[in-house]
C-alpha cells in the first residue's frame, strides 16, 4: 500500500519496502525496512508491532537518533536459518552414508577370487565323477597361483556304523495314578466402590493450541469452527468486530458460509487496515518443529513464530491448530 497522508499519523514515515520508501506492507512483515537508517535494513518483527506501524514510532531509538547511522543490531530482522541448517546437515549425513556404501561394495569386490575357472575329471565306472576346481590368475607372481582343490562328494561311499533292532512286542507296564484333593478355603472378595464425581466436580482441560483460543503475541486471534446458524452479522456481534475484518483476515473464505468451515477471528479489530492474512492449519504429526512445518507450508519461519507466539526451535503436537501467514494481500 501507498503512505499517504493520512497513514503518516499511524505509520513512522521512513519506514517502507526495500526498493520503494512509499509503499509498505501494512502489518508486521520482513519486508518493511527502515529508511532513516543506512544502509536500508528490514525491522524486527517485535519492533514494528510496537513503534512502526503504530502513533508511537516518534519514541523510536531509530527515529530520534541523526537521519544516516545504521541501524541499531537490537532492531534489525533476523531471518530463521535453521531450517537450511536441518536441509543442509541432511544432505552432508545423506553423502557420508553414500559413501560408505560404495566403500564397503568395493572392499567386497577385492575379496572375490578373479577368473574361477571348473574343471571336470571323470571318476570310476561304479562312482560319480570328482570335481576340481582350479583358480587361474593372470598375475605373473608365482605366489600368488593358488594350487588346484579336489572335491570329493559326500556321496561317493556309504558305511553303515550300527543296527537297529525294534522288538516287535514291548511290555507294557501299567502305572495307576492316584489323586488327593485338599479343601483350601476360599478368601471372600468384598466389592468396592470408588466415589463418582459430579459432573460438575469433573476436570476438564481445554488444550492450549485448541479452536475458540486466544493465539498470537501483543494483538490476538483465534480459529473459530463455523456451527449451524451461524453467519458473519452474528459473529461479527458476538466477537465486537467487522465484517469487513472477518473477510480482510481469511486466506480462503468463501461466502456464503456454511457450517463446519473454519475462520479466523481477529480479537478487538473493527478496521480491516492493518490486517495480515491468515489461514488455519491443524498439524498432522507429533514433534515436528515450528521451522520445519513452516518451511513445509511455504510460510516465513519468523513470521509463523511470531503470530503463533512460538519460541525456536519449538516442537508442535498433532492436533494443535496454528495460523499461517500469507504474505500479501489475496
Amino acid at each position: 500500500m501507498d503512505t499517504t497522508a493520512s497513514a503518516q499519523n499511524e505509520f513512522c514515515p521512513f519506514l517502507g519496502l526495500s526498493d520503494d520508501s512509499r509503499s509498505l506492507m501494512a502489518y508486521i512483515s520482513p519486508q518493511n525496512c527502515c529508511h532513516r537508517c543506512q544502509p536500508v535494513m528490514a525491522v524486527k518483527l517485535e519492533h514494528q508491532n510496537n513503534y512502526c506501524l503504530d502513533t508511537t514510532f516518534i519514541n523510536c531509538q531509530a527515529y530520534i537518533d541523526e537521519a544516516g547511522k545504521s541501524l541499531p543490531a537490537g532492531l534489525r530482522y533476523k531471518p530463521d536459518r535453521s531450517a537450511r541448517r536441518s536441509i543442509w546437515m541432511r544432505r552432508v549425513i545423506g553423502g557420508i552414508v553414500i559413501g560408505i556404501i560404495l566403500l564397503g561394495g568395493w572392499f567386497l569386490m577385492q575379496k572375490v577370487p578373479p577368473n574361477l575357472a571348473l574343471s571336470e575329471t571323470p571318476g570310476s565306472p561304479t562312482g560319480p565323477a570328482s570335481a576340481t576346481f582350479t583358480a587361474q590368475t593372470t598375475a605373473t607372481d608365482p605366489s600368488r597361483i593358488t594350487p588346484p582343490t579336489t572335491v570329493v562328494p559326500l556321496w561317493g561311499t556309504l558305511v553303515p556304523t550300527s543296527t537297529l533292532t525294534v522288538s516287535p512286542f514291548p511290555s507294557l507296564t501299567p502305572t495307576i495314578f492316584t489323586a488327593t484333593l485338599t479343601r483350601t478355603p476360599t478368601a471372600t472378595v468384598t466389592k468396592t466402590t470408588s466415589p463418582t464425581l459430579a459432573p460438575s466436580q469433573t476436570p476438564t482441560e481445554v488444550p492450549s493450541r485448541s479452536l475458540d483460543v486466544p493465539i498470537g503475541r501483543g494483538r490476538l486471534y483465534l480459529i473459530h469452527r463455523v456451527s449451524g446458524g451461524e453467519n458473519l452479522n452474528t459473529m461479527a456481534e458476538k466477537y465486537q468486530i467487522s465484517i469487513e475484518a472477518i473477510l480482510a483476515i481469511n486466506y480462503t473464505l468463501s461466502t456464503p458460509i456454511w457450517a463446519d468451515a473454519l475462520v479466523v477471528i481477529p480479537l478487538g479489530v473493527t478496521s480491516p487496515e492493518k490486517l495480515p492474512v491468515f489461514e488455519p492449519y491443524q498439524v498432522t504429526e507429533n514433534n515436528i518443529t515450528a521451522e520445519a512445518l513452516a518451511q513445509q507450508l511455504g510460510c516465513d519461519a519468523a513470521l509463523f513464530k511470531y503470530f503463533n507466539d512460538l519460541a525456536d526451535g519449538e516442537k508442535l503436537k498433532k492436533g494443535d491448530w496454528f495460523l499461517i501467514p500469507r504474505n500479501g494481500q489475496k
